[in-house]
């Protein structure tokens, strides 16, 4: 049987014979860097519950485990570490701690400094080249000034005006290559300036967890025999979140309505999740245990006054709604439909829990990522209604009960 990884703190009383003399702390190596992966995702409204796995041999004796590169956003409170295997260990300590880096450990945010610092050296030789354009348009102007401004000794004109002809058109060549060169180092600079706001979109949403840091989770052990450790850590990270999302469509055949129920996944928490177990949930956890303190509400009534809608409005508004419900009916497919999978429903008395049964691959970009949760056909009671007065048409509506088991948010 494997034996699991105890959760008491391990603990040396002093001897009381003749001195007090305390026993010597265990020596641990070098710590052991664990190989871990992301093995299963619970996410919530504003955060989510991953799951790491890491599967080691361990001698016997004190063993210091490390696992680097964590999101730095996790929250030092919620992490907890389990364990079993063939190993009989002991947990002494778990620790935490912040480490920075002077390279980006993300490799999405990294690639994406690199091209910012591409285009700013591009820039600033774009600069450079404008400032030394500037210079020689100054020296052509000044050439312009020397050449025709008289010396003070001189009794005539400083020079022919052959001489100033050869001069209007020298300056007239250099000043207008100058010109068209600075218009394109603009022209050029501008698009360069698109591409770095570009760029600084995407970066500021991957940035969510944290720059240039990341956490570091060491873990001390005390195994009493060597064999095979199973180790499992859990912390929560905010950054994640998901929305319900619906796609109903009118059989028009038969009287039922098929409703699509859908999850948008969004995380930028730091770390990517492939290939996890994904767990979407409508419960709200906290860290602390304690309630949050009322103030006090103080209740008035407010007259509102509704503002009219013109008819002509209304009528227009009816016609588009009538319009949208035939091209919906006009949607539905004949021939055979595709089985969909379902997800796992886990009702409790205040929140829901849907398991999505195919591995989900969710990037840390902030993107949202649609998963599929159920499909649903309803039974449907159809009715038609009118108003004559507003609109010479009438609306085929249909009042839909949800009898399955997955209750619509």
């Amino acid at each position: 049987m494997p034996a699991p990884l105890s959760l008491m703190m391990k603990k040396t009383l002093p001897s009381l014979a003749g001195a007090f003399l305390l026993a010597a702390a265990p020596a641990f190596a070098a710590p052991l860097a664990a190989d871990s992966r992301i093995t299963a995702v619970t996410v919530y409204a504003d955060r989510a519950v991953v799951t790491r796995h890491a599967t080691l041999d361990v001698a016997a004796g004190p063993v210091e485990l490390s696992l680097a590169q964590l999101p730095a956003a996790l929250l030092d409170a919620s992490l907890q570490v389990s364990g079993q295997g063939t190993a009989r260990t002991t947990l002494l300590d778990v620790t935490v701690r912040s480490t920075y880096v002077d390279v980006t450990p993300n490799e999405r945010v990294k690639a994406l400094e690199d091209q910012l610092r591409a285009l700013a050296q591009k820039d600033r030789t774009l600069a450079d080249r404008t400032t030394v354009l500037g210079q020689q348009r100054d020296y052509v102007l000044k050439i312009q000034i020397a050449s025709t401004t008289p010396a003070a000794d001189a009794s005539g004109p400083i020079s022919s005006p052959e001489v100033w002809t050869k001069l209007l058109a020298f300056s007239d060549e250099q000043l207008g290559k100058i010109a068209t060169e600075l218009q394109s180092l603009d022209a050029q600079r501008a698009d360069l300036q698109a591409q770095r706001d570009a760029l600084e979109k995407q970066l500021n949403e991957l940035r969510g967890a944290g720059g240039r840091n990341y956490k570091t989770v060491t873990i001390r052990l005390d195994a009493a025999t060597a064999g095979k450790l199973d180790l499992t850590l859990r912390y929560a990270v905010p950054g994640a979140r998901w929305s319900p999302a619906y796609d109903v469509r009118v059989l028009s055949d038969e009287p039922t309505v098929q409703l699509g129920y859908f999850g948008l996944v969004r995380q930028n928490t730091g770390e990517d999740w492939s290939n996890v177990d994904l767990t979407l949930s409508t419960a709200r956890p906290a860290l602390g245990g304690s309630p949050p303190p009322l103030a006090p509400w103080t209740v008035d009534v407010r007259q509102i006054v509704p503002l009219a809608m013109p008819a002509v409005s209304a009528a227009r508004d009816q016609a588009a709604g009538a319009n949208r419900m035939f091209k919906a009916q006009t949607l539905v497919a004949q021939e055979m439909r595709m089985e969909q999978a379902q997800a796992e429903i886990d009702t409790h008395a205040t929140s829901a829990s849907f398991h999505i049964p195919a591995a989900a691959t969710i990037p840390s970009d902030n993107a949202p990522q649609k998963v599929s949760i159920a499909h649903i056909q309803l039974n449907a009671a159809p009715h038609y209604t009118t108003t004559p007065k507003q609109l010479a048409a009438a609306f085929l509506t249909a009042a839909v009960t949800n009898t399955s088991a997955f209750p619509l948010l």
